[in-house]
């Protein structure tokens, strides 16, 4: 399901189950899309939401570079880790 209210940037902490599940969202709205014929998104608690084609291209093009924003958010952490490990036991 579409998350209609994100938390706030300094809140969202995506592991990466949240990035699979939001790739599946944007698969799934693109299934919908094509059996249906026309751009239709599912949102929690509401009926599914249908959009005209370039706000459908905009919110797919939304999600997927906020997904490519969180893997390179968790790979900086994960190389800043791995530096931090290295700088430790190079140490030792």
């Amino acid at each position: 399901m579409l998350d209609t209210n994100p938390p706030a940037e300094s809140q969202y902490k995506p592991t990466y189950a949240d990035i699979l599940a939001q790739l599946n969202d944007i698969q799934e709205s693109l299934e919908i899309a094509i059996d249906k014929g026309y751009p239709t998104i599912k949102a929690e608690g509401v009926p599914d939401i249908r959009m005209s084609d370039k706000d459908y291209l905009e919110w797919a093009l939304e999600r997927i570079n906020c997904l490519i924003y969180d893997v390179e958010n968790i790979q900086e952490k994960l190389a800043q880790l791995l530096q931090i490990n290295c700088d430790t036991n190079c140490e030792l």
